[in-house]
């Protein structure tokens, strides 16, 4: 099955990109993407922008879509990345999502569909 890893955390204590901080976090992140590629886990990912780079399209029945600039809700942790993977079970994910180096929460969602998967 697929699932989707969304991570949320808090972008305001993030360290300064190109920092000392910065690339010992992303030497965690980069250990985690070797542990989902050596265990057959990985399909995407990916980090984000921060939220001042948002844009949301806002789509409602019977009305114009509104653009708008920055994320929709204002929240103590942003979306900060994502990760699509393959295991066998719920179980075998939440222990993959529990191995992210992050201070924050991992949504996990199983995938519905993905037209263009194997």
């Amino acid at each position: 099955m697929e699932y989707m890893l969304l991570i949320y955390r808090d972008e305001t204590d993030a360290p300064e990109y190109g920092s000392p901080e910065w690339e010992q976090m992303m030497a965690g992140f980069l250990a985690f993407n070797q542990r989902l590629i050596d265990g057959g886990h990985w399909i995407a990912g990916g980090g984000l922008q921060t939220t001042p780079s948002a844009t949301t399209v806002r789509l409602a029945a019977g009305t114009i879509p509104t653009v708008l600039d920055g994320p929709y809700a204002e929240t103590k942790e942003q979306l900060g990345g994502f990760y699509l993977v393959k295991a066998e079970s719920l179980d075998d994910v939440l222990d993959l999502a529990k191995g992210l180096p992050i201070v924050g929460a991992v949504e996990v969602r199983p995938l519905t569909f993905r037209p263009t998967g194997d």
